[in-house]
């Protein structure tokens, strides 16, 4: 009781450090101190200095867990903890963040573990900037969980999933009154013979709108049909209604409904009704996945084929489209729907020319986190493209939280920082380090944070390594934080502070 009382402890600690730092970084792309008394204004050096502070500081809190966060009028939910208004108001940074997620409409934000720094920082902008209909409030006359504008999409990608407050339903088109008709005689059907007329109806219905090429129609009947046999449940009339609705949906019928996939007001009861033609409904989406134009849409069918977790066949088949972004959509919906088995099919991939093909293979693997894909993940450090590295700098530290995958040496991780250009990718191989945790690692992390040629390379860096080598060791780590308590770098020397203090008081 005790270790898990100081499990929700920990977790709660996490989940609030880094909503804090997601907050921090909003503020200093919105160039606002949060402080009551005026202050010298930064340079632009000075806030370029403090965004990737900031940056850094959030992308650490996302390697170790995924962030969920919402408000409504009891506060700001983060992952199942509520921060209620009173306690907002005292930190005016996290305060202003859920004024913003409300300005800004947001319905549910999401970051996954290991998000991209990129991304990451997308997300900060989106959130800094004022939004497209903002009006001039006074702070102590604006309700907390009053949105100004409602944004049909925010944002969306492979780390980040930003969904609206509210999404405006879209029409499905008039109802012709035949239609209208035969979904009111099944409504109001009472008997058995009553439900099989109706069904006949709508059945001979359906069979006019498939020709005439009605999708419309045909979502607004099929719907008709499930609703009906849900709603009267094991009573006179199911079986007609499930009958009629599997003889309504032959192959053109189904590639019709899936068409209606980015309007429909029901879009989790079409995606159900298109679930019972089994493969044939997973390869209707993903076609029109591939042929869809818009950004919006293609997510719909995304959205999709991942709640019914078919089409997989069609997907693999998909990998070897001669378009990139064919090859690309395939790749991250195996990815997100876990289909293990498909790691053989998109290691390949990771040598594909394209590098955009190359992260969409390394994010798809780095979802499934099969031996075989950590694996070769880890043969990518690297690779031309710096997402690419960083994916398989993070394959090192996956591959040590997973039973029954062998840890991974640190050797080729401490050879690929030595030439790492970028510091993201750096950030993420150091993390790496105090992940794998083996006395190899321990000695590189130890030799880098107190080596004085590192610090070419910014205090970051040797700051990251104190970090790493806290979460490898642990009380272990307190000789040389001792050290470095007095180093000749400010920076370095507060790191050790504050992490001794935190190891010891821990």
């Amino acid at each position: 009781m005790i270790t898990d009382t100081r499990d929700e402890a920990a977790g709660r600690k996490a989940s609030l450090t880094m909503v804090r730092a997601l907050a921090a970084l909003v503020d200093r792309l919105a160039g606002q101190s949060g402080a009551t008394v005026k202050v010298p204004t930064p340079s632009p050096g000075e806030r370029r200095d403090a965004v990737r502070e900031a940056l850094r500081a959030l992308a650490s809190s996302a390697r170790g867990g995924a962030l969920q966060c919402h408000v409504d009028e009891l506060g700001l939910h983060v992952n199942g903890i509520v921060v209620v208004p009173n306690e907002l108001r005292a930190e005016p940074t996290l305060y202003s963040l859920a004024r913003r997620l409300v300005s800004h409409a947001v319905g549910t934000m999401t970051i996954r573990q290991g998000a991209a720094p990129g991304e990451l920082l997308t997300l900060g902008r989106l959130l800094a900037e004022p939004p497209a209909s903002a009006v001039d409030v006074p702070a102590g006359d604006q309700p907390l969980a009053t949105p100004r504008n409602t944004p049909t999409e925010v944002l969306r990608s492979w780390s980040v999933l930003v969904t609206p407050a509210s999404t405006p339903l879209f029409a499905q088109g008039p109802v012709s009154p035949t239609v209208g008709s035969a979904l009111t005689q099944l409504h109001n059907a009472r008997t058995d013979e009553a439900t099989r007329r109706a069904v006949s109806e709508i059945l001979h219905l359906g069979a006019e709108a498939e020709m005439r090429s009605d999708a419309a129609s045909l979502e607004s009947l099929a719907l008709a049909l499930s609703a009906y046999a849900r709603a009267v449940g094991p009573s006179e009339g199911r079986l007609a209604c499930e009958g009629g609705l599997r003889r309504l949906l032959r192959d053109s019928v189904v590639t019709l409904l899936a068409t209606r996939i980015p309007d429909s007001t029901d879009r989790d009861g079409l995606i159900a009704i298109l679930a019972r033609s089994g493969e044939l409904g997973g390869r209707a989406l993903v076609t029109q996945l591939m042929a869809s134009e818009d950004r919006p849409s293609r997510r719909s069918y995304f959205d999709a084929i991942v709640a019914q977790d078919s089409g997989a066949a069609q997907l693999r088949e998909a990998l070897n489209d001669p378009r990139w972004f064919v090859v690309r959509n395939a790749a991250s919906l195996l990815g997100e729907m876990g289909m293990a088995e498909a790691d053989m099919s998109l290691i390949p991939l990771l040598s594909h020319l394209d590098e955009r093909i190359r992260i969409a293979a390394a994010r798809a693997l780095t979802r499934l986190q099969t031996a075989r894909a950590l694996s070769a993940l880890q043969q990518c450090l690297s690779d031309t493209n710096a997402e690419v590295r960083r994916l398989a700098a993070a394959a090192f530290a996956l591959a040590s939280t997973i039973p029954g995958i062998p840890k991974p040496p640190s050797g080729p991780l401490g050879t690929a920082l030595l030439t790492e250009p970028e510091e993201d990718v750096a950030l993420e191989m150091i993390a790496a380090f105090g992940k794998l945790g083996s006395a190899d690692a321990v000695q590189r992390l130890i030799r880098l944070s107190v080596a004085p040629e590192n610090a070419g390379q910014g205090a970051w860096f040797r700051v990251a390594t104190l970090e790493a080598l806290v979460a490898a060791r642990g009380h272990a780590a307190v000789p040389t934080l001792e050290v470095l308590t007095n180093d000749q770098n400010e920076e370095v020397a507060a790191a050790a502070r504050r992490l001794l203090g935190m190891v010891l008081g821990g």
